[in-house]
């Protein structure tokens, strides 16, 4: 009974690495032949330079499995932007505030970004369900995570001294704030 044990454990390893062999070299064919078809550089290109939208995505989600999956809980203030002077700067612009002074979203859309931003200082990035992505800068404290869903007016951070900058894009043109403010 020990013989036939190890004979059958002998044969399957046998049939497991020529499978594995199998399948090492089908993995390694597929992929030398990816890479030298003639669409292999537009496919490349359109993975790696096409922006996905993810606000839209994300509110579809919401909308048809919403229920099954939950809502997060978010910090959420009643209050609207306030600000005690606005001027143009780095594209966008610079608003005084009072110091540490709590930043809400403008609008609800997914977090697609969160760092420094040269200039700029710490960024959150909202891609709104719009298309319009909105540029919340010179923050700490911050609440929220990258590709977290945020609700209008949720607490984004607080300035980290008396004054925010905003930026708007879309499609990479920046957009004229007076609408969104």
């Amino acid at each position: 009974m020990v013989m036939v044990i190890s004979l059958d454990i002998k044969k399957y390893l046998n049939s497991l690495f020529i499978r594995t062999f199998i399948a090492l070299i089908l993995l390694f064919l597929c992929s030398y032949l990816l890479r030298y078809n003639y669409y292999y550089d537009e496919i490349y290109a359109s993975v790696h330079t096409d922006v996905l939208d993810f606000s839209y995505i994300k509110s579809k989600t919401r909308f048809f499995i919403g229920h099954i999956l939950g809502k997060r809980n978010a910090f959420v203030s009643s209050n609207t932007l306030q600000y005690k002077e606005i001027k143009k700067a780095f594209n966008g612009v610079k608003l005084t505030t009072d110091r540490h002074y709590v930043v809400n979203a403008l609008k609800s859309g997914t977090v697609i970004f969160i760092g420094n931003k040269e200039n700029l200082g710490n960024t959150i990035i909202i891609e709104g369900e719009d298309g319009v992505n909105i540029w919340y800068s010179n923050l700490e404290n911050i609440s929220i995570h990258l590709y977290d869903y945020v609700e209008a007016s949720s607490i984004l951070g607080s300035t980290i001294e008396d004054y925010l900058y905003i930026t708007l894009t879309k499609d990479d043109d920046y957009l004229d704030y007076e609408e969104y403010l």
